[in-house]
């Protein structure tokens, strides 16, 4: 098989080889649109791809096949059970080692159950839209080749061009023949609706069993929790926060968490686990080399010093402090071991982090207290004044009759209220008619928070209903998993992240724009135009790599454009507008290149048209529509390019991953051996999906399948047979490669499947059009009319399905309470939702492995003389300490991160 595949490649490099060396004296050498231009690409993308999957097919061998680069999803599952044999997740079975050996599994693994309990929904759905796309382009092609195409090569216009034969550039104006053109779509959007409400029904099903049961391996408590945004400052701690819930829905409040601002900390984190990593590989080198050892270093004298300082905590800015230790690495003359250097980093940042993490978990101890005795217990019994309105409150009894609606007055009366020992019930707090709102700002504490229910009952009444009409506009959400939740922004009010939001969506806006430029210009850039402007190149016109490479060149230099701009997308969701999960990231990510793709397609398709057709446009400005119409099908040539590069090329280049194997490879000459458990984790890391950047690429190819499937109906073939081999890549790289970081329970559904209702509309727009320029007036009004059926049909899908697939009815939450087991419950944890940041207060050292043991390297310590005694001081947690008198929450014992469980 290895040998015959061989031979191949050499037989196809040798004919492009033979074919570069000649001269094409044919009249149509000079042409860059048409089958030319097609093949060229066709030949280059092919012989591109095939040697990516040669590469592959060996790649793949190495280590046995058991590295992260191609075997990630089945290492993570490993690593799932190792850690918790009682999860039942399933492991993909080995793949054959031969030459495609790694299709035989991908029938093995099939149907919804099996495929669901190994890749998950979010995978599961961009396969089922793969399928979707795949039998519609299917049935376009068969719809083209037994319908259009006769129609288009029998036609009056008789042109020499091949390629225009088979296009709608053969009818003549007014022809009976365009008839065919305003009926197939019809034909073809019933068969694709048809399969719409299929997937549609489908997916309401699959979603709801995901919200009640989660997916293997997945964390349950997520689907009893919301994430709570815009909390008043009177209930910006966990036991207010608990308090509230538990007024509106009594006893079905298992845990409540607020989030701190911890931006800092979570730098000193990222510091630590840096010096650990050095730590231990430098542990590992001296040992394996002891004439080596010590490794010294030699950072300047003022640098030295200032890190001390830090180290002795006279160096108060922390900012300064993460500085020095970023460079506590510098390399320098001998003079200091750097395994004691940099244990004395380590020592100073695990004192400097406690410090700080005490620091906030006193802070918000601080907003506790401040709230104690502002409410009773929520089992006191009514107070007497409960139901008589503000004049019937014992603090309101010095107001005046002009001050009852004066929220100044009414929080000032509160104020002598409680400095008087007086106290507010639970139910006149909570319900808003004693409105107390503490008058001190604590610096750190945010508006955010998690509430974990103990039924599905209260967690769906918190997300559908309006929960208070006060002027804080708090809001409940369904909340991401912990693994989702971007916690470094987890603290950001959701006022300014709307500002910068909108400014964002602004910026977009004019990328979009302004990214035509380049494209227009690599979509336009046809041969004889680079040679007007560059005229030696005319010597070199009718060479088969010349115009070979004329052709391709644009296509890619518009693909590469497109692979930059999410980049900048991601940085912004994720720097700028602080969206608090890398579900909702990629989501933007994906809606902005959607438009930035529907704007490079139809940009490509009308400028390469206005270009093509400048002379006769300038000669003749009346008939601009009609010149347009002629040549807009030309532009198919150019969008068949991209959708065989992305075919033959992207797809292999997919299943190749030369870059990230190539990466794994330098990091893995050492050895296992050499390598530090940290520094072992870092080089395996582990792939994850970015759908932002993904599903757009299918997009784009749906939409130019729906442009042209009528215009030119060769045009399905190719987005046919890049849908089916996607779909084969893409259930390889789900069952084998990606592995699951989170599960946002297809959240990406609607937004792809609305989208490419859309992108229907915007195909039967164009032939609408095309069919009014060519005066075809009676099939045009045929064709307007679809896609306004198409968009009533679309939003019906959409207003029936989303939000009963986005939530859970009430009587299918009371249902699914009935079937819930109870032990779920004792699987949940007040600290599931608590941030990273704030949990193990705890001094980390390196890890290490002896005799195949893995062992903490616990080291003498600095001088306790020459430590900041107070940040080094053992760390409680100041929200348990309670008054005899009252009320002590139960609490997980090794719990101390500002959650709270009664």
């Amino acid at each position: 098989m290895a040998a015959m595949l061989s031979d191949m490649a050499s037989d196809l490099a040798g004919m492009l080889r033979r074919r570069l060396e000649e001269d094409d004296d044919d009249e149509t050498a000079g042409q860059t649109r048409g089958w030319i231009q097609v093949f060229s690409t066709l030949q280059i993308a092919f012989v591109i791809g095939f040697v990516l999957l040669l590469v592959w097919e060996f790649t793949r061998k190495y280590k046995g096949g058991n590295t992260p680069v191609y075997n990630g999803a089945n290492i993570a599952k490993k690593r799932a059970r190792e850690e918790n044999p009682e999860l039942d997740i399933p492991v993909c079975p080995e793949r054959p080692t031969h030459f495609f050996g790694w299709v035989t599994p991908l029938r093995l693994i099939d149907g919804d159950k099996e495929l669901l309990g190994h890749i998950g929904l979010d995978a599961y759905v961009v396969l089922r839209y793969l399928k979707f796309q795949t039998i519609t382009t299917a049935f376009a092609t068969f719809m083209g080749a037994v319908l259009l195409i006769p129609v288009y090569e029998t036609a009056e216009m008789d042109l020499d061009e091949s390629f225009y034969r088979i296009t709608i550039s053969n009818l003549e104006e007014s022809s009976h023949r365009f008839w065919a053109c305003a009926i197939l779509p019809w034909v073809f959007f019933l068969f694709a609706y048809f399969r719409l409400t299929q997937e549609y029904e489908n997916f309401v099903q699959l979603r709801h069993d995901f919200i009640t049961n989660g997916f293997k391996g997945g964390n349950k408590q997520t689907g009893y929790t919301i994430l709570v945004e815009n909390l008043p400052k009177r209930l910006r701690t966990p036991r207010m926060l608990f308090g509230y819930f538990d007024y509106l829905f009594p006893g079905q409040v298992y845990s409540t968490s607020i989030c701190m601002e911890s931006k800092k900390i979570n730098g000193l984190l990222e510091v630590r686990e840096d010096v650990l990593r050095h730590l231990e590989t430098l542990y590992i080198f001296e040992k394996q080399n002891p004439d080596k050892a010590p490794v010294m270093i030699s950072p300047p004298y003022e640098k030295n010093k200032q890190i001390a300082a830090a180290w002795l905590g006279t160096e108060s800015t922390m900012d300064k402090f993460l500085r020095y230790a970023k460079k506590a690495f510098f390399m320098g003359p001998p003079k200091v071991s750097k395994v004691a250097y940099l244990e004395g980093v380590l020592d100073a940042l695990n004192g400097y982090i406690q410090g700080r993490q005490g620091e906030l978990l006193e802070e918000l101890g601080a907003a506790e207290e401040a709230m104690r005795g502002v409410v009773e217990s929520r089992h006191a019994a009514p107070s007497e004044s409960a139901g008589k309105g503000l004049h019937g409150l014992a603090f309101a009894g010095d107001l005046k009759e002009s001050e009852v609606n004066d929220e100044e007055a009414v929080q000032q009366a509160l104020e002598r209220h409680l400095s008087a020992g007086g106290q507010i019930p639970a139910s006149e707090f909570y319900s808003g008619t004693a409105p107390y709102e503490p008058v001190h700002e604590w610096d750190h504490v945010s508006a955010t928070g998690f509430v974990t229910f103990r039924s599905f009952q209260a967690k769906e009444a918190a997300t559908q209903v309006l929960l208070t009409n006060n002027k804080s506009n708090m809001q409940a959400f369904a909340a991401p998993e912990p693994n989702d939740v971007i916690w470094h922004d987890i603290h950001q009010p959701l006022a300014s992240t709307e500002k910068n939001r909108g400014i964002a969506r602004t910026a977009s806006t004019v990328l979009t724009l302004f990214f035509s430029i380049p494209v227009a210009a690599c979509a336009a850039a046809s041969l004889e135009q680079i040679e007007r402007v560059i005229p030696p190149l005319e010597e070199f016109s009718g060479n088969y790599a010349y115009t070979t490479l004329g052709t391709y060149l644009p296509t890619i230099a518009s693909l590469v454009l497109l692979m930059l701009v999410p980049i900048v997308f991601k940085m912004s969701a994720e720097k700028f507008e602080f969206y608090k999960s890398d579900t909702a990231v990629q989501a933007i990510v994906f809606a902005r290149q959607y438009n930035i793709t529907l704007a490079y397609v139809y940009i490509s398709l009308t400028s390469g048209s206005v270009f093509d057709a400048l002379a006769d446009i300038i000669d003749d400005p009346v008939s601009i529509l009609s010149i347009l119409a002629n040549t807009i099908p030309g532009t198919a040539a150019f969008f068949m390019n991209v959708v065989i590069v992305k075919t033959f090329q992207g797809i292999a280049m997919e299943m190749c991953r030369i870059v990230p194997f190539a990466l794994h490879w330098f990091f893995s000459r050492k050895g296992d051996d050499a390598l530090g458990k940290r520094d072992l984790l870092k080089r395996d890391k582990l792939s994850n999906v970015e759908y932002g950047t993904m599903l757009p690429n299918f997009m784009m190819t749906a939409l130019i399948g729906y442009l042209f499937e009528i215009i030119c109906p060769a045009m399905s073939i190719f987005a046919f047979a890049y849908f089916f081999l996607s779909y084969l890549c893409w259930k390889h790289q789900f069952l084998y490669v990606y592995a699951r970081k989170s599960e946002s329970g297809g959240s990406f559904f609607f937004p792809l499947f609305d989208r490419t209702i859309a992108a229907m509309m915007v195909g039967q727009l164009t032939i609408a059009g095309f069919l009014f320029i060519r005066l075809a007036f009676w099939p045009g009004i045929v064709a307007v009319v679809l896609p306004m059926v198409t968009y009533n049909l679309g939003f019906q899908l959409s207003a029936k399905y989303q939000r009963s697939a986005e939530n859970l009815s009430f009587e299918k939450a009371v249902y699914a309470d009935e079937m819930a087991e109870p032990l779920d419950f004792v699987k949940f944890s007040a600290d599931t939702f608590s941030q990273p940041a704030l949990k193990n207060i705890k001094a980390l050292y390196p890890n290490v492995k002896e005799g195949g043991e893995s062992k903490t390297m616990e080291y003498a310590p600095l001088p306790e003389d020459s430590k900041n005694k107070d940040e080094a001081r053992p760390i409680s947690n100041p929200i348990l300490t309670t008054d005899d008198d009252a009320e002590a929450p139960a609490h997980d014992d090794n719990s101390d991160s500002g959650s709270l469980r009664l």
